[in-house]
């Protein structure tokens, strides 16, 4: 059944498919499916999705579950940061603390990475480093801190110092900013601090926090997570929402900084349209410039019915993609289900980048929606929308997980729609300036051609690289880091790996079989 679309969605489709295409640079080559390179030498590896890969996709962070023996001789499990180097195939540990150290960001060149942490001594495990601020830290947590990788030769080395970033106003003056604090009675926020993202150029970490002693403004009723942004030249902490009504968190920088997006509940923005007052908030971009914020879970004057999340934005600050439940910015967002949308800051436009891919024939149609490619969908198997989704330098491309059959139809031959049948998460990437077209890349193709997407466990929390050609990703699915694939390329098994962090070299191209 062929489908009917206004002519105006498809002319916002063409000029959505015309802005990036301008900017855009050369496709990445065809490649065949894989490699899948396995990052993370241990099971128990998660990805922090969005600002775990540098810029070139060769540095890429994530955290292992982990272990250690404390003095009095019990064995205690902690969550460690590692960085791997796809160059060199290396891996290497930059936390050694006596508690949890999680939810790295990685800056573009690969030499800073902001973490969270609940650890009070950084040299638990490790005597060469020496953090003597961190022991006496008065509030536990937990924290914010950067660490500076300083490659020796190419290789990422193991930190000396760390440096704590959510520090309280009276640290400041007592200078606890630094990595060696002239006063030890340092307090650092005195609430926890969550989800930092670094900026590309290492400038800026922006984190959230519901601390009352960051900004020396707040009082006991604004006791609910800001976002904040430290500076590293500086060491100082803005508030970017001190008046703020509702809660804020999950900031992303741009890469210099000057924009952030972040998600809020608040409802007393000045901003056109006015946010709707939905569970769980709205997605808003603020420019450093101005001060300003803008709605961007909104298309054009109408502002997103339902709740919105996990914003990225893109390195050029154009382009902001994200989660939402609504079904108001999209005629054919119908399904009930998150999807992925991005927005443009220039138009204030926003535009379905699961949606549209969900209602295609699986015959003709590539003429819909000013070129927009058609996918084939089984009835068996509904559509479940897209989420967490991570962005390209320029926006055009936008990697997202989702557990639909969104298989790109290439040409009118049978049965296309018959790949991804396995009602699990898998990581696909839409194109932009090629009409959204959308692939799947987490998928393997066996001696005789077959291909098989995610034939056990789940791919999830995808993280692309700045040109869109390196993809980081967290699955439990064994197959892709078994030797001998063909021993369980079965649809019907259904034993699962422990979650290992993977990456994709090279944007997976994939004909119709």
């Amino acid at each position: 059944m062929k489908l009917n679309r206004t002519s105006a969605f498809r002319n916002s489709a063409f000029a959505l498919a015309t802005l990036i295409s301008a900017a855009a640079s050369a496709s990445p080559a065809m490649l065949p499916t894989g490699p899948f390179i396995d990052t993370t030498l241990h099971d128990g590896s998660r990805n922090g999705a969005v600002g775990t890969l540098s810029a070139d996709g060769r540095y890429a962070v994530y955290d292992i579950d982990n272990s250690y023996f404390a003095a009095d001789g019990n064995n205690v499990a902690v969550r460690d940061v590692v960085v791997y180097d796809k160059t060199l195939g290396t891996v290497t540990q930059i936390t050694f603390g006596d508690a949890d150290s999680y939810g790295a960001t990685i800056s573009g060149d690969g030499r800073y990475v902001a973490f969270t942490s609940t650890a009070m001594d950084f040299s638990a495990r490790n005597k060469s480093i020496h953090v003597p601020d961190v022991g006496f830290i008065t509030n536990p947590g937990p924290h914010i801190y950067i660490a500076d990788l300083r490659t020796d030769l190419g290789r990422v080395t193991t930190p000396a110092t760390y440096t704590m970033v959510d520090t309280s106003t009276l640290d400041a003056l007592a200078d606890c900013r630094a990595p060696f604090p002239a006063n030890p009675a340092c307090s650092g926020g005195d609430g926890p601090a969550s989800g930092p993202f670094i900026s590309q150029d290492g400038s800026y970490v922006a984190y959230a926090s519901a601390a009352l002693n960051v900004d020396g403004n707040l009082h006991a009723s604004d006791a609910f997570n800001r976002v904040f942004v430290w500076d590293r030249a500086s060491k100082i902490n803005t508030d970017i929402t001190p008046w703020f009504n509702g809660p804020s968190d999950s900031p992303t920088l741009s890469a210099d900084g000057s924009q952030l997006a972040f998600v809020s509940a608040a409802t007393d923005l000045a901003t056109s349209p006015r946010p709707a007052d939905v569970p769980g908030g709205n997605i808003f971009v603020w420019h450093r410039a101005t001060g300003l914020f803008d709605l961007v879970s909104a298309n054009g004057a109408v502002a997103a019915n339902g709740p919105s999340w996990s914003p990225a934005i893109s390195a050029n600050g154009q382009w902001v993609a994200y989660t939402t439940l609504s079904n108001n910015l999209d005629p054919n967002d119908t399904n009930a289900q998150p999807d992925v949308y991005t927005y443009d800051v220039a138009s204030g436009k926003s535009y379905g980048v699961s949606v549209t891919r969900l209602l295609g024939d699986c015959k003709d149609g590539s003429d819909q929606l000013g070129g927009w490619k058609p996918i084939c969908l089984d009835a068996a198997y509904p559509p479940t929308g897209g989420s967490e989704p991570s962005i390209s330098a320029d926006g055009r491309y936008i990697a997202f997980m989702s557990a639909s059959p969104l298989i790109n139809q290439v040409g009118d031959r049978a049965a296309c729609d018959q790949v991804d049948r396995n009602d699990r998460l898998d990581i696909y990437v839409a194109d932009m300036a090629n009409g959204g077209e959308v692939t799947l890349q987490t998928m393997l193709r066996d001696s005789i051609g077959k291909l098989w997407a995610t034939p056990n466990g789940e791919s999830r929390f995808p993280s692309i690289s700045s040109d869109g050609n390196v993809i980081s990703f967290e699955t439990s699915n064994s197959a892709f880091y078994l030797k001998d694939f063909e021993k369980i390329a079965d649809p019907l098994y259904t034993g699962e790996g422990a979650p290992k962090v993977l990456l994709i070299e090279g944007l997976q191209r994939r004909p119709c079989p």
